[in-house]
């Protein structure tokens, strides 16, 4: 590198460095360090990988009884093509879908 582009504060700086460390101290220490890391690293992986593995299966359930309970029928229809039709409008999730969005319109039209 050419001397004249060199920053003078920094070239300062680095002159005026007190501590010579050897090159086997300071390999050492770096790879203390960075096995100190992937150790912490691999813990709160495996930490992680608990927790969802705990908390999902419940959370599946919750899902499954939520779907199920979106899908109970407002009306019985007596056609099963009607039915298989009107499915997405005739139940629970349909009408909660359906109130869900006239409030976001509603939103969106008040506050824009």
């Amino acid at each position: 590198m050419n001397e004249d582009i060199r920053d003078p504060q920094l070239q300062a700086l680095f002159s005026q460095a007190q501590q010579d460390l050897s090159s086997e101290r300071f390999t050492a220490a770096a790879l203390i360090k960075i096995e100190q890391h992937q150790r912490r690293t691999k813990w709160r992986r495996m930490a992680i990988g608990l927790t969802v593995f705990v908390i999902a299966i419940p959370l599946q359930d919750l899902g499954l009884a939520l779907s199920q309970a979106l899908m109970v029928s407002l009306i019985d229809l007596p056609n099963n093509l009607a039915t298989t039709l009107l499915a997405p409008v005739n139940s629970l999730g349909g009408v909660l879908t359906a109130v869900l969005l006239v409030l976001r319109l509603t939103q969106k039209r008040l506050f824009s």
